[in-house]
C-alpha cells in the first residue's frame, strides 16, 4: 500500500515537472532520490499525526468531563490497543514494558534475559507494525482527532 502510494506520487511529480527533466544527468538516481524523499516525508507525517493523537489523548485524560470527547478518545485508544494486541508476543511484551512502564532497553533486556540490541530490534519492528496498522485506520483517527480539536 505504501509502496504503491510512493510510486504514484513519484510519477505524478515527474509528470508535473516533466519540462525540467531534460536537464537531469542521472535519471535513475533522480527517481531513487524522489522515492526516498517521498518515503521519508510519509513517515514524518505519520509520526506527526501519532504525536497529535497522543497529545489529544493526554489532554483528554485531564479534560475528561465531555462525554463525546471521552468516547472519541476511547475509540482512538481501542484502535491502538487492538494493534498492540495483534503484535507477536515478544514484541508486545517489549513494547508494553517500554511504553506503558517506561523501562529502558537495558532494563527490558535484563528482565527478559536478552540483549539490548534484540530489544531495540523488537521495538523497531513493533513500531513499524503499529505505524502501518495505524495508517490503515488513519482516516477514522483523523476524523476523531478533528472532532477532539473542534471540542476544545
Amino acid at each position: 500500500m505504501l509502496a504503491e502510494d510512493v510510486v504514484q506520487d513519484v510519477f505524478m511529480k515527474l509528470w508535473t515537472e516533466r519540462a525540467a527533466m531534460a536537464s537531469i544527468d542521472n535519471f535513475g538516481n533522480y527517481i531513487f532520490r524522489m522515492a526516498k524523499n517521498q518515503v521519508l516525508n510519509h513517515f514524518k507525517r505519520v509520526a506527526h499525526e501519532m504525536a497529535i493523537v497522543s497529545e489529544m489523548l493526554r489532554e483528554g485524560d485531564h479534560a475528561g468531563n465531555n462525554g463525546q470527547e471521552m468516547l472519541a478518545a476511547r475509540e482512538v485508544e481501542q484502535v491502538l490497543q487492538s494493534v498492540v494486541e495483534a503484535l507477536p508476543p515478544q514484541q508486545k511484551t517489549i513494547y508494553r514494558l517500554s511504553r506503558d512502564e517506561g523501562k529502558s532497553h537495558e532494563e527490558i533486556a535484563g528482565l527478559l534475559k536478552i540483549s539490548p540490541n534484540t530489544v531495540k530490534n523488537h521495538m523497531v519492528q513493533a513500531m513499524a507494525t503499529i505505524r502501518h496498522q495505524l495508517r490503515r485506520h488513519a482516516d477514522s483517527l483523523l476524523v476523531v482527532a478533528a472532532l477532539l480539536a473542534l471540542k476544545k
